[in-house]
């Protein structure tokens, strides 16, 4: 009985690792302005943080002069990944507000020439 009970355990943790592996994620993130003219993206994995995000973000309020403007997230969390849920639960992400995606978000990192010159027209 013990035999049987432990290639069954044997058998369910290598069931587990394997999901582990082949449900691995790398996930980026979106984010969007209330006003829904300023979009952005988070890719942890390649070194695109939340805090890049946020500096942007700011520098988009002071060039259109609002700066009660609010940022969304706009992705929602990926419990279908293992790998993903510690930072589902723990990650600051989310304690921003969600609002659903915009059919077609602006990226005005990418489409503003008149930015060319400082860091919020280089392209992330």
């Amino acid at each position: 009985m013990s035999r049987k009970r432990n290639a069954f355990l044997v058998a369910i943790l290598g069931l587990m690792v394997a999901y582990y592996f082949a449900g691995y994620t790398l996930p980026v993130y979106h984010y969007e302005s209330a006003d829904r003219e300023y979009s952005d993206i988070e890719v942890p994995w390649k070194g695109r943080d939340l805090e890049s995000v946020e500096k942007y973000f700011d520098e988009y309020r002071k060039r259109t002069n609002n700066p009660t403007l609010k940022l969304y997230r706009t992705s929602s969390r990926i419990w279908s990944a293992p790998n993903l849920w510690i930072d589902n639960l723990t990650n600051r992400r989310w304690s921003l507000p969600y609002m659903p995606p915009s059919p077609r978000p602006k990226r005005v990192l990418q489409i503003d020439n008149a930015l060319a010159g400082s860091p919020m027209g280089k392209t992330p």
